[in-house]
């Protein structure tokens, strides 16, 4: 079985907009699922409190799954790991 190749998405999100707040990023990721479910900060969402696990950082971003917006760039360098490559944050 082939292993199954990387892409890279952009993830953005206009609901918590400001300082201090991400309004997109880059991410290596399975697919679409798999990329809107890793935070800005390279958090994992949890499943089962429909939330990402650290409050601290969780007004920089949002929990609404339904907001996260995902677009296809391509398909990611062979050596390229699960995770975030670059972001954009608003500091306040």
């Amino acid at each position: 079985m082939a292993k199954q190749k990387l892409k890279l998405y952009l993830i953005s999100q206009n609901v918590n907009c400001g300082y201090d707040t991400y309004d997109s990023y880059v991410v290596v990721a399975k697919d679409k699922k798999q990329a809107k479910r890793i935070h800005p900060d390279n958090m994992q969402y949890d499943e089962e409190k429909k939330e990402f696990k650290n409050e601290t950082t969780i007004r920089a971003w949002t929990n609404d799954l339904g907001k996260i917006k995902v677009e296809l760039l391509g398909i990611a360098k062979g050596n390229s790991k699960i995770g975030v490559v670059c972001s954009s944050y608003n500091a306040g």
